[in-house]
């Protein structure tokens, strides 16, 4: 069955011959690219900040967590290395969130004292 995005290939040394492939090294580069260009939009406008950095890491994460499932290599495991990897770039960015609005809020009570 042919799906909007999907690509065939008939005479490929890697890819099997007539299987409709999702395109996900397409759809990846696309969402990092993305990403890029947020953070150096972020950037640009001098914002750029630990918020605006954690926010990219847990989208980086996510995104490759998400779209590892559509590998072919993905097939009838469980949870994938860079599924792993995913989510431990997930975590330092919540991690650096939180450190973020830790920051915030003591600068706010040394402002109000």
């Amino acid at each position: 069955m042919q799906v909007p995005g999907n690509v065939v290939y008939n005479y490929s040394n890697s890819a099997p011959d007539g299987v409709n492939l999702f395109p996900v090294q397409l759809i990846e580069t696309s969402i990092f690219l993305l990403i890029f260009i947020y953070m150096i939009f972020k950037y640009k406008k001098k914002q750029f900040d630990m918020k605006a950095f954690s926010f990219s890491i847990i989208l980086c994460g996510l995104a490759k967590f998400i779209l590892d499932y559509f590998r072919m290599s993905h097939n009838g495991v469980v949870i994938s290395k860079n599924q792993i990897i995913s989510i431990i770039f997930i975590l330092l960015g919540i991690y650096l969130y939180i450190k973020y609005l830790k920051e915030i809020n003591m600068n706010r009570k040394v402002e109000n004292e």
